[in-house]
């Protein structure tokens, strides 16, 4: 078998992911010829306020929403998280998703039209699989959807804040009359909607992608492709947002009477947020992996009955058969019961007791597949429910004082995007516990349904061996209180019987569920000490940039530092950007392992039957 570390690099396609330097190296060249050509314009020379004056923050903050523009976001299956823009109210954007099956699904999904909302990420829709292993597979799957969600939330967060940080510097100069209402009108509406359209095509050719690979072949999460245009589409982002950059320091020195040295202050200052924002997201990006950990403490319980004993019922029934044969056998062989007798009741047991099982198992599914329509659509009004909370009123109004703080120089731009942050941060706080939430009430749910079949089930066996010991107890030579006590002999050893059983399989979930928590954790390490290599590398590039500017004589010190600013925020993008590639590689290795142990499992039936 592949060692874990080997199998995480060979998912990532090596050549793309893992070689860091060329990424990096790539990114600074794209950042060294930018610069150049800034150099043959201008001669920098610059010096740094010891802090900010009252005018210098007017007219140089840099931190804040969109006040005076507000695109109209595209409504489709995925929309990108954006902060509310001044004026919009409680229209706080919330998390959307695909309708999608879990993998190696098995049973009808509810037909139930729910409309684009509608997802099939619940806990219940993972153990209405057949099997453990193909639960699991289901709830992996969920996971890496999951992670997609929550990667393009923080994506658009990061853009959407890099807007917003050039939308305070224009209104910062619209209130100082250096610039029109109309011009800082056309300079935002150019870069947002070249921002977003890049954004939507990207989303438009992922989504095509995806769709036709699930037509064609199966689940679009082991298709090495998409994941390559995932890869290219944050890396077309990064250079668009440079380009951006560039565009706005061209159309200032066009179109503003501003100084050199004053437009070289706010793409510093713009620099020096988005790396902070860089650096914010990362911690987020980390805590991604754990988002849906609970899940699995969550299914470990009603998995194990569940499947426990749907493995052990087509055997419980078969036992019952045959363990009531013995007994009439007896009877017929101590107690002279008669044959005729004998075999009607043996047929009347043996009917009763399959046309039970088939009775409360149609009821289960039927039952199963009213609450999987039924919690989805409680899914969708938890989301609804956020999305109009009193909260995000709250919040929309807190985003827009800070916003107007910014621009008007009462808070440092740094305050501005940490509180942008905590903002979207509590939003998506508000979201992960509403999915706990969701997930603890749909597993007591699914153990209700499952512990009701159960007990209807042994409820039905007493009644259908009560019956027949009582025609039994017709018959000449039959004494009651002997054939209660070998009634009463009989449920107590299938009860035990089902114990032991159910027991034992129980134990075996269990550990199946343990040792892939266990392979997770051990991914879950490799992938970060991975990325840990990787910013060591990123430390030991950061020297040989250093160096390599050093030996420029045209740049100054303070050139030096803008240009290792940039470097930085650039470097910190693309390990954002490799983390996340480990992360999805990891739940591809996961579906993989599942994968192979569940056509296993298949294979082993088959040849039982």
């Amino acid at each position: 078998s592949v060692p874990i570390s080997e199998a995480l690099y060979i998912e990532q396609d090596g050549n793309q992911f893992n070689d860091l330097w060329l990424a990096c190296a790539v990114i600074f060249g794209v950042i060294f010829g930018f610069f150049l050509g800034v150099f043959v314009l201008f001669v920098i020379r610059r010096n740094f306020p010891a802090k900010y004056t009252k005018a210098d923050t007017q007219r140089l903050a840099e931190s804040g929403l969109q006040a005076e523009v507000r695109e109209e976001q595209r409504q489709e299956e995925d929309n990108y998280s954006e902060i509310v823009p001044p004026g919009e109210g409680n229209a706080q954007t919330v998390l959307t998703t695909d309708i999608k099956k879990p993998l190696s699904w098995v049973r009808r999904h509810s037909t139930v039209d729910l409309g684009e909302e509608a997802t099939a990420d619940g806990v219940i829709d993972a153990l209405a699989q057949d099997t453990c292993v193909q639960m699991q597979l289901a709830l992996v799957s969920q996971e890496f959807r999951t992670v997609l969600h929550w990667e393009e939330e923080l994506q658009g967060q990061y853009r959407i804040t890099f807007l917003n940080l050039i939308n305070i510097y224009l209104d910062s100069l619209v209130q100082q009359k250096i610039i029109l209402e109309e011009g800082k009108k056309e300079i935002s509406d150019a870069f947002s909607g070249e921002l977003k359209s890049k954004a939507l095509e990207w989303k438009d050719k992922i989504s095509e992608a995806t769709k036709e690979y699930e037509r064609r072949t199966g689940d679009a999460l082991q298709a090495p492709h998409i994941e390559e245009m995932r890869y290219q589409a944050s890396m077309e982002m990064e250079t668009l947002m440079l380009k951006i950059r560039e565009n706005l320091r061209n159309n200032l020195v066009e179109k503003t009477q501003l100084k050199t040295e004053e437009i070289d202050f706010m793409e510093e200052k713009l620099i020096e947020n988005l790396t902070l924002l860089c650096e914010i997201i990362n911690i987020d990006y980390n805590s991604v992996s754990k988002i849906q950990s609970d899940r699995f403490s969550v299914v470990r319980k009603v998995a194990g009955l569940q499947y426990a004993s749907s493995a052990f019922e087509p055997e419980e029934a078969n036992t019952l058969s045959e363990k009531f044969s013995t007994l009439i056998a007896d009877l017929k062989k101590n107690q002279k019961l008669g044959g005729s007798v004998a075999s009607k009741v043996q047929k009347s047991f043996d009917e009763r007791i399959a046309d039970i099982n088939i009775k409360y198992d149609n009821e289960f599914n039927q039952n199963l597949t009213d609450q999987l329509e039924k919690c989805a659509k409680d899914r969708i009004a938890e989301q609804r429910r956020i999305k109009s909370w009193k909260r995000s009123t709250e919040i929309a109004s807190t985003s827009n004082q800070s916003y107007q703080a910014a621009v008007d120089g009462l808070i440092e731009p740094s305050r501005y995007v940490q509180t942008i942050h905590e903002l979207q941060k509590t939003v998506r706080l508000d979201k992960m516990l509403a999915v706990k939430r969701v997930d603890a009430r749909e597993g007591e749910i699914f153990e209700k349904l499952v512990k009701e079949r159960i007990e209807g089930k042994t409820k039905e066996y007493h009644e259908i061996l009560s019956d027949a010991m009582g025609t039994i107890k017709l018959e000449k030579n039959m004494e009651s209180n002997m054939l209660d006590q070998k009634s009463k002999a009989f449920r107590d050893e299938m009860s035990k019987l089902r114990e032991s059983k159910v027991t034992e399989l129980q134990k075996d979930i269990d550990e199946d569920i343990r040792i892939h928590e266990t392979v997770k954790d051990k991914l879950d390490r490799e992938m970060r000490r991975q990325s840990a290599d990787q910013e060591e590398l990123l430390g030991e590039q950061e020297d040989a940039v250093r160096e390599v500017l050093q030996t420029q004589s045209g740049l100054t010190e303070i050139d030096r530092e803008q240009m290792m600013a940039i470097h930085q925020h650039q470097a910190l993008a693309v390990i954002n950007m490799l983390f996340m590639n480990r992360l999805r590689a990891m739940k591809r290795i996961e579906v993989t392992r599942l994968q192979n142990k569940d056509k296993k499992e298949k294979s082993t039936t088959a040849t039982l039957r």
